[in-house]
């Protein structure tokens, strides 16, 4: 019995064949280049974030003085997010030109130039405090609060203690009633920035106890608002 002979292709079935062939490995060589101009864009963002990591933790040498000193940390920091926005690509709310703008104005501050993005607004009457005193102020506000959780403590009681607390920690001359008034303060003045800090840190804190509450609110403060900074600013 004859094994029957199978045809040759026609000339259409080697054009679509070889077509087909040209096709998927256009597809393969396709594929192979998205795959690594991912894994470059893997390393660039690697890299920025890695960059981003040392340059923060550079800048978390930050003090509150000499003034020069703290200038240079933060430029330091503004520049490593600028760096890594860039590296990102990212569309975000604040934009890397808007950070560039704030960048050289602090560069300038160092020149004797104020720029109009730092220059301070004239208000009439007595200028309010410091938005930096009413957020370390918050926090022991917040302190002063967990003591009388379960009325452990009265008002009195517990401003007269995170009063005691503060000058030990370095912060002279702290008395009970201004305690008291901070923390009156957080409660009056919703639209503070600090009271959102003072509930922030109320809510983290709730699960634990109030003496190891307070324990870590103060021993944070003198992390955010060290007891040299000094009650009044140059002007």
């Amino acid at each position: 019995m004859k094994t029957p002979q199978v045809p040759p292709p026609t000339e259409a079935e080697v054009d679509k064949e070889s077509s087909e062939n040209a096709g998927s490995a256009a597809t393969q060589v396709a594929t192979a280049q998205q795959q690594g101009s991912n894994d470059a864009r893997r390393r660039e963002i690697a890299g920025a974030m890695e960059r981003l990591w040392i340059m923060l933790q550079l800048a978390s040498a930050y003090r509150p003085a000499p003034e020069h000193r703290q200038r240079r940390n933060v430029i330091n920091a503004l520049v490593a997010v600028i760096e890594f926005l860039t590296a990102l690509g990212a569309d975000a709310d604040v934009s890397p030109p808007a950070l560039n703008d704030l960048l050289y104005e602090l560069v300038d501050l160092d020149r004797g130039i104020v720029g109009p993005l730092l220059k301070p607004t004239k208000l009439h009457g007595r200028p309010p405090k410091a938005l930096s005193d009413d957020l370390s102020r918050a926090m022991a506000a917040a302190a002063m609060t967990r003591l009388m959780d379960g009325r452990a403590m009265s008002r009195e009681e517990a401003a007269y203690d995170i009063a005691r607390r503060l000058n030990k920690l370095g912060y002279k001359s702290t008395r009970a009633r201004e305690v008291a008034k901070w923390r009156e303060k957080m409660m009056a003045e919703p639209s503070n920035p600090a009271v959102s800090r003072y509930h922030y840190a109320l809510e983290l804190l709730k699960p634990l106890d109030s003496a190891s509450a307070v324990k870590f609110l103060l021993a944070w403060l003198p992390v955010v608002a060290p007891p040299n900074i000094p009650n009044k600013r140059p002007s």
